[in-house]
């Protein structure tokens, strides 16, 4: 009978496990005049998520240099073809 319990309490908690939410979840924290957005992440091969911080202003200037990259990494391609 103490099998069972043990058996049953070692599935619920599996199961516990294996829903948890793996998404990107974002929080926005005030710092004077800039806010903070915070993300979390999973570095690859690591189950412990890890906090990315950085103000709205990083994060567009993060994203336009991102997209330039983006194109001048495509207008390499056109010219070499």
């Amino acid at each position: 009978m103490e099998r069972i319990y043990i058996a049953a309490l070692f599935c619920v908690l599996l199961g516990g496990c294996a829903s948890t939410s793996d998404d990107g979840e974002t929080a926005v924290a005030s710092n004077g005049d800039e806010e903070l957005v915070c993300e979390y992440y999973k570095p690859t091969g690591s189950h412990v998520k890890k906090r990315f911080c950085v103000t709205k202003s990083q994060k567009e200037a993060q994203r336009i240099k991102e997209e330039r990259d983006m194109r001048n990494l495509e207008n390499q391609r056109t010219l070499k073809n």
